[in-house]
């Protein structure tokens, strides 16, 4: 009995303390609110607003913009390769070496082409000597009736024929006087003089037709030497390493691959459902880490298909790199203007919060704020495109992080 009384005052003493606690806390509480002031009538009264920042939802100037990601590829490419076989006397360029158009890159040795070049102007000139040309006397002004094996050959003619002339007009003086056979002879001299004339001169116009392919085989040998030193096509950069002095190449042989930086093209994947709103002239900001401002330029090229793979159209537009400064193969990402004129709803970004993962405004609505849920688009700058949620003209507080639900606004009071 004792045991059990002593544990009955032990549980009342318990209580009593817990209550004595909790009576405590709850006169704290009520001192503290009495002397802030802090009634629910006073959290009524501190709602009201007067003139805050208000927004007008309104429609505005906001270019369709599409971000696509791409690669500046160099704009021309070429591997240079030989025309001619030979082995390899020097090389005057190297991997990284910028190089100027018509620029020497590699030289064959040349003691053979020199050779045959040599060869074809005697051959030339062994054919102007026969038709009696001189040195600087183009083929263009003789004549073949007045070249010398023709004039050698026509007064031969003429002397058979004067010497016929002369036995005929004494035949018929006196008979007696020549033979019909002498006349005979005299005709067939005649005629054999006339085909010899006709033949120097079918001979004349076979050699300036000769000449003429003397002239092309030598042109052929001068452009063979001219093609054993390995020239730039362009202005570029060498990107692969030429062969070694020494390397025997044979005809097309690749020897330098050469690269033109001074413009690059920018190579850019555009969904398909965009495609038809593509066009030639549309303009393209092109933005490169690390540099700060975007290169402006316009869509150059169009690719007539789409990838089968991916379903994407490519894109090119031109960057000016004029001292190839980006390498070939940076990658970069563009915005392309696809409708330079559009608008749209928009609201200061400032007006736009956040609440577990749904975007909010706070809209005026008969004097009071009230939260409205959007859906953002596009944020530029100190702006945020609004694509549903408000409709043109709305109210909207401009900074969002000092409204509250049900606070009371009071608009143009003194």
């Amino acid at each position: 009995m004792r045991r059990r009384a002593w544990l009955w005052t032990i549980g009342l003493l318990v209580g009593l303390g817990v209550l004595a606690l909790w009576l405590g806390g709850v006169c704290g509480w009520w001192d503290a609110a009495a002397r802030s002031g802090e009634t629910s009538e006073g959290v009524k009264q501190s709602a009201d607003w007067t003139d805050p920042p208000l927004a007008v939802v309104q429609k505005r100037l906001w270019p369709r913009i599409l971000r696509i990601q791409g690669n500046l590829v160099e704009a021309e490419e070429a591997l240079v390769g030989t025309e001619v076989a030979g082995r390899v006397a020097r090389v005057l360029v190297d991997i990284g070496s910028p190089v100027e158009q018509n620029q020497v890159l590699v030289e064959l040795d040349a003691e053979d082409y020199r050779l045959q070049e040599r060869l074809a102007e005697a051959q030339v000139q062994a054919i102007r000597a026969r038709l009696g040309l001189h040195a600087h006397q183009p083929e263009s002004s003789l004549k073949p009736e007045n070249a010398p094996p023709v004039v050698q050959e026509r007064a031969l003619v003429d002397e058979a024929r004067l010497a016929l002339e002369r036995a005929t007009v004494l035949h018929r003086l006196n008979r007696n006087a020549i033979s019909p056979e002498e006349l005979d002879r005299l005709q067939a001299a005649l005629k054999v003089a006339e085909a010899r004339y006709l033949s120097a001169l079918n001979q004349v116009r076979e050699q300036l037709a000769l000449l003429q392919l003397r002239k092309v085989e030598l042109e052929q040998a001068r452009k063979q030497l001219r093609d054993t030193s390995l020239r730039a096509p362009f202005a570029g950069v060498v990107q692969s390493r030429p062969p070694a002095p020494g390397t025997y190449l044979r005809v097309g042989d690749a020897v330098v691959r050469l690269v033109r930086l001074d413009t690059l093209r920018f190579r850019g994947k555009v969904p398909d459902r965009y495609t038809l709103q593509l066009r030639t002239g549309l303009e393209v900001r092109v933005l490169v880490e690390g540099m700060v401002e975007p290169f402006h330029t316009q869509v150059s090229r169009i690719e007539p298909s789409l990838d089968p793979a991916t379903l994407m159209r490519i894109i090119e537009a031109d960057i000016p790199n004029p001292d190839a400064r980006l390498p070939a193969n940076t990658f970069a990402e563009a915005e392309l203007v696809l409708d330079p004129q559009a608008q749209a709803l928009v609201v200061p970004r400032s007006a736009v919060w956040e609440f577990a993962g749904v975007e909010r405004v706070w809209k005026l609505e008969r004097d009071y704020l009230v939260e409205q849920r959007i859906r953002v688009g596009e944020t530029r700058g100190e702006w945020a495109e609004i694509v549903e949620g408000l409709a043109e003209g709305d109210r909207v507080l401009v900074e969002a992080r000092r409204g509250h639900a049900g606070q009371r606004v009071l608009v143009g009071m003194p």
